[in-house]
């Protein structure tokens, strides 16, 4: 009978073993997928006229025709502008016509949308909706983000609801992270499984911050360095910068920006407050969009400047309630959240940032600040490296290949990628799978546990690969040569077209 016994207990226990081995897979298989949602960003929904009646059109964007028609009425006073300096001539002729390009989509004085104009927030049929499905959630991006955020909150709910499903997990994008953010803020993340912060401007963009300081200003080296981004993936991409670069260094740029800046100076004084403000400053997701150190200096020119009647009350206590609401505990919502969630920050970078400020040289990915989109990590300017001390100084696991910022100063830096050369809103070959294993698993994915996407990675001839660093770089006669090498081949395709 021992011997039985035995016997019987020491299968048992092997059975126990076994079980306990193989508990990792069998979590696995039992691993639930739970749908997606999708939150795009600053101008990421189509704005109709009427939200009841798409025939109606659309107010954003413009249409190509009406902007050009803008262009040729308005080019006659400005031709008259450049020989008799009539600032104020100019104003009454051209801030009409401007006006009235823009007016469709401006929000009143209180920050609420004119007429029945919005976007229209399409739910997927009930019966369709799935645990494997991904949804994007449609919202009018121009209004306060509190009243968004309680849209998506609704959204949220109707998504679990039909799937069966107790959780989501979300892709925000740009503004689209401001939005979750305030969700996050307003309702919790108990219905979130993971989130994924994708380049999102949760801790503001310096372009914003810029234009409704006051701060504009234009000049040959912004415009050389962000046609870089435009030009990107062009088929002349090359040549186009080369050329841009040469009138560049001959100072040509510069004398047009000159042009340009005094055309700022003397028309600023009515364009910002008839014009610019009451487009830019009346859309309360740029007020979200404005970084900390801005904020004190845009609701002075703003509201004391622009508006010193006193008018858009409404618009401030608006802007204030975010302020008040949202922004004093962003990084208290951010940890808060990592502890509940799996949660994950990817940052693109390789570009200067936008023009028209003084904050151009940031390094961006043509619209978000690389250190705001990474929630902290310490940047040089665009081009340049960090002082020699400082790497020294560094640990050197958390510095970039090219040596332009270093990761450890960010929120969360095992849980942020880099994605070197990714342009705002592109994609490569790899990367919507990079986004899906986050959203998706079932734990709390880092830089070291991940295989096969390293802290730093590049967009690469279509694809996402390991950074390792930037290229060799040219000699002055291999750019010469390769110069004169993209105008024959410009010439070469033109002609056989």
């Amino acid at each position: 009978m021992k011997s039985q016994f035995k016997k019987a207990l020491s299968c048992l226990l092997a059975l126990a073993l076994l079980c306990v081995a193989f508990l990792p897979c069998l979590a696995a298989a039992e691993a639930e997928t739970v749908p997606e949602i999708f939150v795009p960003g600053f101008m990421g929904s189509t704005i109709y006229a009427d939200v009841d009646d798409p025939d109606q059109g659309t107010v954003w964007p413009p249409k190509t025709d009406d902007i050009l028609n803008m262009v040729k009425e308005s080019l006659p006073a400005l031709t008259r502008y450049m020989f008799d300096r009539d600032g104020d001539r100019l104003c009454d002729e051209v801030i009409p016509k401007v006006n009235a390009l823009f007016e469709p989509v401006e929000l009143d004085e209180d920050g609420n949308p004119k007429g029945n104009s919005g976007a229209i927030l399409t739910y997927p049929e009930a019966d369709k909706v799935t645990k494997d499905g991904v949804y994007t959630f449609s919202y009018d991006w121009r209004i306060d983000p509190l009243q968004v955020a309680e849209q998506l909150n609704d959204f949220i709910g109707y998504i679990c609801e039909c799937a069966g499903s107790d959780k989501v997990a979300v892709e925000c994008h740009s503004y689209g992270g401001v939005v979750t953010l305030s969700y996050i803020t307003l309702f919790g993340s108990e219905k979130l499984k993971s989130v994924v912060f994708n380049s999102t401007a949760v801790f503001g963009e310096s372009f914003n911050g810029g234009l409704l300081s006051g701060q504009m200003t234009l000049s040959g080296d912004a415009i050389v360095k962000y046609m870089r981004y435009a030009f990107n993936d062009n088929d002349y991409e090359k040549l186009l910068n080369g050329i841009f670069e040469i009138l560049g260094k001959a100072g040509l740029l510069d004398l047009v920006c000159d042009q340009g800046n005094r055309l700022v100076a003397d028309l600023s004084p009515r364009v910002v407050p008839e014009s610019i403000a009451p487009l830019f400053a009346g859309w309360l997701s740029v007020w979200a969009m404005i970084p900390e150190e801005f904020l004190d200096g845009a609701m002075k020119y703003v509201f004391e400047e622009c508006y010193s009647d006193g008018s858009h009350r409404v618009l401030k206590e608006k802007v204030e309630r975010f302020n008040t609401t949202v922004r004093p505990y962003k990084t208290e919502t951010l940890t808060a959240l990592n502890e509940a969630v799996n949660m994950y920050v990817i940052a693109r970078y390789g570009w200067s940032s936008l023009p028209l400020t003084p904050y151009y040289n940031n390094q961006s990915d043509g619209s978000i600040d690389l250190k705001y989109a990474s929630f902290g990590a310490t940047c040089a300017e665009y081009e340049e490296t960090l002082p020699d001390e400082y790497i020294a100084a560094a640990d050197p696991e958390y510095i970039s290949p090219d040596k332009s910022f270093d990761a450890s100063t960010c929120l969360f830096p095992e849980q942020t990628w880099f994605v070197r050369d990714l342009t705002h809103s592109g994609s490569v070959a790899g990367f919507p799978e990079f986004v899906q294993t986050l959203l998706q698993s079932e734990q709390q994915e880092t830089v070291g546990s991940l295989a096969g996407y390293s802290r730093f990675m590049l967009a690469e001839n279509g694809a996402l690969t390991a950074d390792h660093g930037p290229a060799a770089k040219q000699t002055v006669l291999d750019k010469i040569r390769a110069f004169f090498q993209r105008i024959f081949d410009f010439f070469k395709n033109l002609f056989k077209k």
